[in-house]
């Protein structure tokens, strides 16, 4: 509504547009970036060993991907906006 009233109907269509890409582009930054970091701190030894593990033939790191997308899939559905928001940014 208040960009509809600064900039009319057809500039709060793009900026509602702008925020869909640019929340497009947050997802698959997160889900290209989040499992390399679990996989990097895993191979350090930060974290547990198996999220160090990777795919035999692709020798991508299919544990942490898969541990990333559960943990985000939990938080989604028991969390507020705020620890997802909170999620985030401790992420980066």
């Amino acid at each position: 509504d208040a960009a509809a009233a600064l900039i009319g109907p057809a500039g709060a269509t793009l900026l509602a547009a702008t925020a869909v890409v640019s929340c497009a582009g947050a997802l698959v930054a997160w889900m290209i970036g989040g499992p390399r970091v679990l996989f990097a701190l895993a191979s350090r030894g930060d974290l547990p060993a198996p999220l160090a593990k990777v795919h035999v033939l692709r020798r991508t790191p299919n544990v942490a991907i898969v541990a990333s997308a559960v943990l985000v899939w939990l938080l989604t559905i028991s969390s507020t906006f705020v620890y997802l928001a909170t999620f985030s940014a401790l992420k980066r």
